[in-house]
Order: C-alpha cells, then structure tokens, then sequence
C-alpha cells in the first residue's frame, strides 16, 4: 500500500509539474500575443503616419512643378519680347526707326516727318508702340 500512495504522489506532482506548466504557458503566450498585437498597432500608426507625409511630398512636389513650368513659360516670354525689342535696337529701316521712336513717346507728325512714313502708318505705329498718354 505505501507503494501505492509514493506512485500516487509521484502522479500528483507530475499532473501539478504539468499543471503549472501549462499555466506558464498560456500566461507567456497571453503575453506575447497582447505585446504583439500592441506592437502591431504601433508599426500600423507608424505606416500610416508615413503614408501621409508621403502624400504631403508627393502634392507638394505637384505644386512646385506647376510653379516651375509656370516660370519657365514667363522666361521663354520675357526671352522671346527681349528678343523682339532687340531686333528694334539698331534698326535702319524707316518702319523700325519709327517704331523705336513711338516707343519713347514721338508723336505722330514728328514720325511722319522723320521717317518719310505716310499718315496712316505713322498713326498705326504709334497706336500699336507708343507710350500710353495719360
């Protein structure tokens, strides 16, 4: 009988060694599942947080293009108007003689006599390149 009891206490330890055991268990994986799951949430914030920002460059950079092009369609104007007025600057025809002149507020009669232009061409320049009266 003594031997029946030792077993039978062998038994009890055994079933409280797995007993125990299988709470440790359940307690580390209980444990790593709530870390996990908060740790998940934190990279999911993280994730989103950095979608944004992303998305903030990306319409920013959208932005500045449209500025840029903006900016270069101005320079190629200015260009192409510098280019036109350069071509006035040393001008021997009588038309862009005249046209310069208008430009620096001659009047009408000072360009017909100037530039042996005829009335109606005198009066269209100077509507067209002269300075604005006021």
């Amino acid at each position: 009988m003594l031997e029946s009891i030792e077993l039978t206490n062998h038994v009890i330890v055994v079933i409280l060694f797995f007993l125990v055991m299988g709470l440790l268990m359940g307690a580390l994986a209980g444990w790593m599942s709530m870390h996990y799951r908060s740790s998940s949430a934190y990279f999911q914030n993280c994730l989103e947080n950095q979608h944004g920002q992303i998305k903030n460059m990306a319409d920013r950079l959208d932005q500045m293009h449209e500025k840029t092009s903006s900016v270069s369609s101005e320079c190629n104007q200015i260009r192409c108007d510098l280019d036109a007025r350069e071509l006035y600057n040393d001008a021997t025809d009588p038309h862009l003689l005249a046209i310069n002149s208008a430009r620096t507020g001659a009047s009408i009669d000072y360009i017909v006599e100037n530039y042996k232009l005829i009335k109606a061409e005198a009066e269209l320049i100077v509507s067209m390149h002269g300075s604005p009266r006021v």
